[in-house]
């Protein structure tokens, strides 16, 4: 029964993992096509302030007076009005107004409209509308800009935020502006016909190439069925054949007996050599099941907290009152974290097939040591832990690869913080050490080798654990009182240090707390 339940299982699971990456693409083509718009619009903004400034820098600049060029009423400075000395009359354009013609100009040959407001406007036809003056009390409150698309209008909506300088002081000093103030903005709107048409196309690409995908896989999921059920066919006509064959042998199957009573015995003995395989296979596969246990625990710890900072962030998205970054940030968090559990999952495996590759380049660990710090920065920071560098005037350049011992170091520094509690000190110290005779080179020889330690001041390891704390789904008994942890980390720096021809030891240290260190040679 459960055979014939397979293919509507997999064309259903299959279903929901098309529906995902549509969604996703769908998703992603939304947000690539508002940071366009987004884009757009802030060239268009930059554009027109770079010729504000240019024009408030020079004190405005006077220009003929025509019928489209009339003297500004609203511009109320000393020789605003000129006659030339050939008589041309000529008016005195500020910055404001000089944004207004080229919004003008803008929106008769490009549809594009640009509109300089204010919440406190000097000529009434600045005031802002209802989407500006959002904007403009965003702005107050610390935004940079604000881009929307307004779905009834068919446009998109661009923003951002004018600051007084000093040549702006001659029109709004009087208004109680200071250099600095927010004084208003300009809002960009674009036609949105282009955009949503290229957006619309894209989508439909998508579906067609998601329910290809479908149709594909469904048609596989069945042709795949039909295989299977004609193999099993095939199956049932040789076992009656075999069936048959077995009747004709056992005439000769009598004979044999005699041979089995001879082999008795030695079966006997073998017996007990499979019931202990048997025992260490059960064992084995004890651990690696509270291993896959834990792993689940962790795996779906951060994946609990992606979808629900997810929604809250999709929830509060359109609130200018709300900034959901920190939601994003421990999406953030929650996502490393399982990037780090699958990564280490995977580097095991290719561990254990021989497929790790090593690049072996001269590099300076002390460097290493300090790129792995900046990526656990938020961990130190939310258990307030201080971590102190202890360098003697040791060499701590030598030949390894890069990737992996800076994994060494993370995994180390993260499993110090995971048990240390509060407030405490991790300390990382360097020495020039040599490499017990026969570890990994020439027996007997003396190999100088420079030695790196992390030692924190937490529970520190339970003696009859220190032996084993390398083994592969070992976890410490301290990891299952609450600390976390999958069993793997250690693991694999033992690992990657053995390929390294070093050496890795863990310790206890008397006044608390455990250190663990690791030797690579300098050559």
């Amino acid at each position: 029964m459960a055979h014939k339940l397979y293919p509507f299982l997999s064309v259903v699971l299959l279903t929901v993992i098309t529906s995902a990456s549509l969604i996703w693409n769908i998703y992603t083509l939304d947000t690539n096509t508002l940071e366009i718009v987004n884009s757009v619009g802030r060239s268009f903004f930059k554009e027109i302030e770079t010729t504000r400034r240019w024009n408030s820098d020079h004190g405005g600049v006077y220009v003929p007076v025509t019928a489209e060029t009339q003297p500004n009423p609203y511009l109320d400075v000393p020789n605003r009005d000129i006659t030339s000395t050939g008589g041309l009359k000529l008016t005195l354009i500020n910055p404001a107004y000089m944004t207004r013609q080229i919004a003008e100009i803008a929106e008769r040959e490009n549809n594009i409209q640009y509109h300089i407001t204010s919440l406190q406007p000097i000529r009434p036809q600045n005031g802002a509308d209802q989407w500006e003056t959002k904007a403009l009390r965003l702005f107050e409150k610390g935004g940079s800009e604000l881009t929307e698309y307004l779905e009834d209008e068919m446009v998109y909506r661009y923003m951002a935020p004018l600051f007084v300088t000093k040549g702006c002081l001659s029109c709004h000093a009087r208004q109680g502006y200071e250099i600095g103030d927010i004084r208003g903005g300009i809002s960009v709107t674009l036609p949105a016909k282009k955009y949503t048409a290229a957006r619309t196309k894209s989508k439909t690409g998508l579906l067609v190439v998601h329910s290809m995908i479908l149709l594909i896989g469904v048609t596989f999921i069945f042709l795949f069925k039909n295989y299977r059920n004609r193999q099993l066919e095939i199956l049932n006509e040789k076992n009656i054949e075999l069936e048959n064959e077995i009747a004709h042998r056992e005439q000769a199957e009598e004979e044999l007996q005699k041979l089995f009573h001879e082999l008795e015995e030695k079966v006997l003995e073998r017996t007990f050599d499979l019931k202990m395989a048997k025992e260490e296979a059960e064992q084995a596969n004890n651990l690696k099941s509270e291993f896959l246990a834990n792993m689940s625990h962790e795996l779906r710890t951060p994946m609990h907290h992606i979808q629900s900072f997810a929604q809250i962030g999709i929830k509060r998205i359109g609130m200018p009152e709300e900034r959901p970054i920190k939601y994003y940030e421990k999406i953030l968090s929650a996502g490393k974290r399982m990037m780090y559990l699958v990564n280490n999952l995977f580097d095991l495996s290719k561990l254990e097939a021989r497929k790790m590759e090593y690049n072996y380049r001269d590099n300076d660990v002390l460097e290493i040591v300090h790129d792995e710090i900046s990526k656990i920065k938020q961990q130190l920071e939310e258990k307030k832990i201080t971590l102190v560098i202890d360098k003697p005037d040791v060499r701590t350049r030598t030949v390894c690869d890069r990737g992996t011992i800076g994994q060494v170091i993370q995994n180390l520094l993260s499993n110090s913080i995971r048990f240390s509690e509060d407030h405490k000190n991790i300390i990382i110290s360097f020495d020039s050490k040599t490499l017990p005779a026969g570890t990994h080179l020439k027996e007997g020889a003396i190999t100088p080798a420079l030695s790196v330690s992390v030692q924190d001041e937490g529970c520190g390891i339970p003696p009859d654990e220190l032996e084993s704390v390398f083994d592969k789904f070992i976890q410490s008994s301290k990891t299952k009182t609450g600390a976390g942890g999958t069993g793997l980390g250690l693991s694999l720096c033992y690992e990657i240090i053995n390929a390294h021809k070093g050496t890795i030891w863990a310790e206890n240290n008397p006044e608390g707390g455990a250190t663990f260190s690791f030797m690579l040679p300098y050559v």
